[in-house]
This record gives structure tokens, C-alpha cells and sequence, in this order.
């Protein structure tokens, strides 16, 4: 609904910089985003968000005026040839996409192989998370590694579901390596590992005791 808008704007007169910046800031910028971010990834998230978008969006409103002459489109008609920018754009989104076509793929692939297996699952306590992107960061270090099935981390619970054939110890440096903590083993009962084993009457989880 915004590109209309915009569209209908810029043909009033308004300058093509300031409608990128209607279309960029305005959307995002709505008080269900805005209340989604805050209650999910907290105030601290929340202000670097609105930074970005209004520092992000006006500097690209004001730079494009130097980047793009609408008034040359205008006579244009045959033999366009792209500009520098529109070719490093294309090839710039292009390995953005097919970087995450790998790593999905990698991923499914991983997950695949393991669906046969009788990998342990570990259910480690994990301190440091202040909000949902630090767990998020966590879950994709801790997926990205070779030797880790699946993982799957909640900030609510503060805690890392690994599925993996590694030892617990080498999970929890694992997730000391992304920069988090892990309760110690003599210390604390968080620190939890449970063995997932295949019976004839179905799946069952008993403790894994290392």
C-alpha cells in the first residue's frame, strides 16, 4: 500500500529521496513493530532498531539523488546498459542468496543424516543471553558447527536442546566459543544430558549418565 503512495507523491513533486524514505521508514516504523521488537528483543534492541532505520534511511534518501538521474530514464529508449552500482547490487544479493542456499541446504542435509541415528540430545543451561537475538546468535553458532546434528536454544528457559554425538564438554565449549557461559557440571544439576533411545513400542528419554 505504501508504493502507491510514494508513487503518487513523487508525481506531485516531492523528491524521489524523500519518498524512499516514506517507503523505507514508514512501514517499519508502525506501533505493532515497534511493541513486537520491544517485547521481544527489549529496549537496548529497540533503540538501536530506530537508529539504524532513521540514520539508514535518510542517508539512502540523500544519496540517491547522486546515484540515480530519474530525468535520464526519460530518454531512454533503446541500448540501456547498466550502471556500476545496478551490477554490484545484482552480484552482491545474488552470493547474499546463494550464501543462505548453502547453509540451508547443509543444514537440511545434516539434519537428514542424522534422522537415523540415536545421537544424544544435550539439555544444557546456558547464561549470558540478555535477549531473543542472543540466543538466536547462539542457535546458528552452535548449528553451524560440523560435529552438532541440530540445535535448538530459547532465551525464555536459558537453555540449549543440542542434538549431537560430542560430549556435553565439548558442546558447552562450543557455546563458550560464541561467547556465552555454562553452569559447571559439579555445581550445578542444570546441566542436564538426556539419551535419546529407540524401543519397539516407540521413542523413549532416559539420563545419559557421563
Amino acid at each position: 500500500a505504501s508504493v502507491p503512495i510514494a508513487a503518487t507523491l513523487v508525481t506531485a513533486g516531492m523528491p524521489p529521496g524523500a519518498a524512499l524514505v516514506f517507503l523505507m521508514a514508514g512501514p517499519a516504523t508502525n506501533v505493532a513493530t515497534l511493541g513486537a521488537v520491544y517485547r521481544t528483543l527489549g529496549l537496548k534492541t529497540l533503540l538501536i532498531y530506530l537508529t539504524v532505520l532513521i540514520v539508514g534511511s535518510v542517508g539512502c534518501g540523500l544519496l540517491l539523488p547522486s546515484l540515480i538521474d530519474i530525468h535520464a530514464f526519460l530518454d531512454v529508449h533503446h541500448h540501456d546498459h547498466p550502471a556500476w552500482w545496478q551490477i554490484t547490487s545484482t552480484i552482491v544479493l545474488s552470493a547474499a542468496l546463494l550464501w543462505f542456499a548453502v547453509s540451508d541446504f547443509r543444514r537440511l542435509m545434516r539434519r537428514g543424516n542424522s534422522g537415523g541415528t540415536d545421537s544424544p540430545t544435550h539439555v544444557i543451561r546456558v547464561e549470558g543471553m540478555t535477549c531473543q537475538g542472543c540466543a538466536s546468535r547462539l542457535e546458528r553458532s552452535l548449528n553451524s558447527a560440523q560435529e552438532i546434528d541440530s540445535a535448538s536454544v530459547t532465551f525464555r528457559d536459558g537453555e540449549a536442546v543440542v542434538q549431537s554425538g560430542s560430549s556435553r564438554a565439548d558442546i558447552a565449549k562450543q557455546i563458550r566459543k560464541a561467547g556465552f557461559q555454562t553452569p559447571d557440571d559439579a555445581a550445578t544439576p542444570d546441566l542436564v544430558t538426556l539419551q535419546l533411545s529407540t524401543s519397539s513400542s516407540g521413542s523413549r528419554m532416559t539420563p545419559d549418565n557421563h
